[in-house]
């Protein structure tokens, strides 16, 4: 029923964790498609000694994360996938993937939970996202709004009639998926409680710090423009303005482009801009609370 896609790149150290928290789950309709982005560590030996009928194995030449996720849906067997990176797990609880299952018997084409673990290496947290009354209108209103927390589970079909990830960014590949997936007008579910751990102790990825900040703040940028042009015409005015006001304030950190969206924001209604520049502050203060 369930197909859950690995990509990793030299996770030797980490990929059997990501493994095991599968494989520990007493649901038992599932398979792991794991797709190594041209790994030179251990990571094939690692795989082929479990020699588990539930694995199955692709080694690909190395093309980045985005891809290599769009290459495992296409192997998947099962209608319903989703993406575990190669350095977190599922949370302890072996009932995560029946859950899943129950729900989406129920009609759902996308599921996803409220909570997540996210370890540092200074500690953890538990970050919570409060149900909305459209999901949605969500994802449209903030460039970096996701539906609830992962596992994000998703009906394979409209993965693919989504488009998959975007390849051409290496950061944010997601942040264009999601707009096109829920422009589809899917049955979406929130399931309360905690599935997944984020592992931030790393630096071996574009998200969790491996580049330089400027590099990142760049790519940060390129990816939410990107998008914002893709999704323009189906913006309403308040979501447009909050658009806007993220990429200003990421042209001032960049001090470029500043003059562009200050000019845009000046042409629209004062009050929307206003509740933008709320909207936006209550979110990050949230963040930081």
């Amino acid at each position: 029923m369930i197909s859950i896609v690995i990509a990793t790149y030299n996770r030797e150290k980490t990929i059997l964790r990501a493994i095991y928290s599968i494989l520990n789950q007493k649901f038992d309709a599932y398979e792991i498609v794991i797709v190594d982005d041209g790994s030179k560590d251990n990571t094939k030996q690692i795989i082929e000694n479990l020699n588990n009928e539930k694995i199955k194995y692709f080694y690909i030449e190395n093309s980045g994360a985005g891809n290599a996720k769009n290459y495992g849906v296409m192997q998947c067997s099962y209608p319903y996938i989703f993406t575990l990176d190669s350095d977190d797990e599922l949370y302890p609880d072996d009932s995560i993937l029946e859950n899943i299952a129950k729900t989406l018997m129920d009609g759902f084409d996308i599921v996803s939970y409220s909570n997540i673990i996210k370890i540092f290496p200074n500690g953890q947290t538990v970050e919570t996202m409060s149900k909305v009354k459209s999901m949605k209108d969500y994802i449209l209103n903030y460039p970096l709004n996701y539906p609830g927390k992962p596992p994000y589970v998703v009906k394979k079909s409209l993965y693919l009639k989504a488009g998959g990830l975007n390849t051409d960014e290496k950061w944010g590949e997601a942040i264009l998926f999601w707009r096109e997936l829920f422009l589809l007008n899917p049955k979406y579910k929130m399931i309360d409680g905690i599935a997944y751990i984020y592992h931030l102790e790393g630096n071996d990825n574009v998200s969790k710090g491996c580049v330089s900040k400027d590099k990142r703040i760049d790519m940060v940028y390129n990816s939410i423009f990107n998008a914002y042009n893709r999704f323009f015409e189906k913006l309403d005015k308040n979501q447009k303005i909050n658009w806007e006001i993220v990429l200003l304030g990421i042209s001032l950190i960049r001090k470029k482009n500043i003059k562009f969206f200050v000019n845009r924001l000046l042409e629209r209604n004062k009050l929307l801009c206003f509740k933008g520049f709320s909207y936006i502050l209550c979110k990050r203060l949230k963040k930081y609370l």
